[in-house]
């Protein structure tokens, strides 16, 4: 199970480092990526700032992270620098990009016919979207006007998200789904089991725990406090990621390995 794509999530913005907008992309992304085969190492969330932005960009970088995904910044307003962000971590100068232009200017026109804005002429603070990277790949948007941002450099990909939830579902779900075959070759399961233990205090198996961790250090195996049939009871998660047959032999030794020492209600 060591052939996992490692990836680290950044999410860009004040808002939800100030608490006014409630941050849900993330779990997102990490179930979405971890469903392909990729092995999530770091989540951060940093300030639209961008000195801020480029030092994680390049922080990211030297910690060796095959995937970088961020979400947020891509817009039309002074306070969307996340691609100016990455130009300076990478030292990629920005241009526009004539796909990403017609982009914008399709969706414009979208929104314009769908009532959702009062103009549809491109304006100087809507062509600043169009302003990538170089080397960039734009990713089409149909829910919004930012277009999604694909950039690979130094054998790395960095694919840089809107804040906005449908968005970036739509962005991944459509626009990316092309190149997801080139990132994660091998096709690998998410696999999870769990089941009850016939005691009440997780503590009793802590050193089972510890032990068994130490054996199978490519699955996640958690202990939590649980409910069986209205009794107090320790659940026992199992969770792994990598080839179906693999994990699921591996999973269930663990398993074997409680049973055989403790009453197993399911």
């Amino acid at each position: 199970m060591n052939d996992r794509v490692s990836c680290e999530i950044i999410i860009i913005g004040n808002e939800i480092l100030s608490g006014f907008v409630k941050e849900t992309n993330s779990h997102f992304l990490i179930d979405y990526f971890t469903n392909l085969g990729g092995r999530i190492e770091r989540v951060s969330c940093i300030q639209d700032d961008v000195t801020i932005i480029s030092n994680e960009i390049r922080e990211t970088f030297k910690r060796g992270a095959k995937l970088i995904v961020c979400s947020g910044g891509l817009g039309p307003t002074d306070d969307d620098i996340t691609l100016e962000g990455i130009s300076k971590g990478l030292s990629l100068p920005l241009f526009e990009d004539g796909n990403a232009l017609e982009m914008v200017k399709e969706s414009y026109i979208n929104l314009f016919n769908e009532g959702k804005t009062q103009i549809k002429e491109l304006t100087p603070e809507r062509e600043k979207m169009s302003y990538l990277p170089v080397g960039s790949i734009p990713l089409y948007n149909a829910i919004g006007a930012a277009p999604g941002v694909l950039i690979k450099h130094s054998n790395k990909y960095i694919l840089s998200l809107p804040g906005v939830p449908a968005e970036l579902k739509y962005i991944l779900k459509n626009s990316f789904k092309p190149f997801v075959k080139e990132l994660f070759h091998q096709k690998l399961k998410k696999i999870k089991k769990s089941f009850f233990l016939n005691i009440k205090d997780e503590s009793l198996i802590a050193n089972k725990l510890k032990d068994v961790r130490a054996l199978y250090k490519d699955l996640y195996i958690k202990s939590k406090p649980g409910k069986e049939k209205n009794l107090f009871r320790v659940e026992i998660v199992i969770f792994g990621v990598g080839v179906k047959e693999e994990v699921q032999r591996k999973i269930e030794e663990v398993a074997k390995i409680f049973k055989s020492d403790t009453n197993i209600i399911r």
